[in-house]
């Protein structure tokens, strides 16, 4: 489980080698501001792909298709 920008997923996590995806993934469905919106499409997409990951310094990087995500660790 875990948020898009406004709404929640869940799914199940897959991993292979160094990539990973989220199969089966769902959300809720709340209205949100259309720029809002943009992002949890864009992180949705990269998500339910197989997607590389690499951890560097205190990121976790998720490359896919079109995007890029990097999550930092506070």
């Amino acid at each position: 489980t875990g948020n898009l920008a406004c709404n929640n997923f869940f799914g199940k996590l897959e991993q292979q080698k160094k990539q990973l995806r989220i199969a089966a993934m769902a959300s809720t469905r709340k209205m949100c501001a259309p720029k809002v919106n943009d992002i949890e499409m864009m992180v949705s997409s990269t998500l339910s792909v197989w997607s590389t990951a690499k951890i560097i310094n205190r990121n976790l990087i998720l490359t896919g298709e079109k995007h890029t995500l990097i999550y930092h660790l506070k």
